[in-house]
């Protein structure tokens, strides 16, 4: 029998812990290369944060993983995702170049979206016309069939999506849905909001605070000024900073670092 492998090994992950629970944890969604790009760059980032003793550089680090975890998100939302290109990256070409306003803009999103209904028409079959047209003209019985259980689905699952008559009329979506026009639906998925749910006012003031100390880590190199923006000073700083930036990326975007 096979030994299974965990995702930490798989993912050949040193700096960070990893289990199929963690996965559900994490503030980040997308394809199977996005998430080990995502997952590379956490254990790259924790690794310099563990191993540095430049405390400038442990949080200009943190604050650059979580501006990327935070413009994917955004980027996921308005469907850059498909078109994203090294030529023209758009987590900078058509996000707010202010993380600030970054982080502002995905917690109302988030938090608009809580209060919307999900959009019904998300969970319709659908498919391509010209496989309708075929499915028709090939085998006219099993399209009725499968009308029939398409609508008895609908019935017993998403009633709102349910016509009032059976009819072998091809469609790409239910022939009747009572919307109504001038309702607002969730413009994002289920999943989304999962993965953003830690998005709350104290996530925020955690991330404003990193945020304030990289604006100063940016432009200065003298430790002790850099380190008292994030709240520390004194002879164990650079110590207090390092575990600081390490709870932070766990805080803020769910990866465990190895302590």
């Amino acid at each position: 029998m096979t030994e299974k492998t965990t995702p930490e090994e798989f993912y050949s992950l040193r700096n960070i812990s990893l289990t199929e629970d963690d996965l559900d944890n994490l503030m980040f969604m997308g394809t199977v290369p996005k998430v080990e790009e995502f997952l590379k760059a956490a254990d790259n980032c924790v690794g310099i944060v563990k191993d540095s003793r430049n405390i400038r550089l442990m949080i200009l680090e943190t604050w650059l993983f979580l501006d990327y975890s935070v413009r994917e998100l955004l980027i996921i939302v308005i469907g850059g995702g498909k078109i994203n290109r090294e030529e023209y990256e758009l987590r900078y070409y058509a996000l707010p170049s202010s993380f600030r306003a970054c982080v502002d803009l995905l917690v109302k999103i988030k938090t608009t979206n809580e209060k919307l209904v999900p959009d019904p028409k998300e969970n319709a079959i659908t498919f391509p016309i010209k496989f309708g047209v075929f499915l028709m003209s090939e085998n006219r019985e099993f399209f009725k069939q499968f009308r029939e259980l398409e609508q008895t689905y609908y019935r017993r699952y998403y009633p709102e999506l349910a016509t009032p008559q059976e009819t072998d009329t091809f469609k790409t979506e239910p022939a009747r849905i009572d919307f109504d026009a001038e309702r607002n639906y969730r413009y994002v998925s289920e999943t989304w909001l999962t993965v953003t749910r830690r998005l709350d006012d104290t996530w925020k003031k955690r991330a404003y605070r990193l945020n304030n100390a990289r604006n100063h880590a940016a432009h200065s190199y003298e430790y002790d000024k850099i380190s008292k923006h994030l709240g520390y000073s004194g002879v164990n700083v650079e110590k207090l900073v390092r575990d600081e930036c390490l709870t932070l990326i766990e805080q803020l975007v769910g990866i465990t670092p190895k302590r």
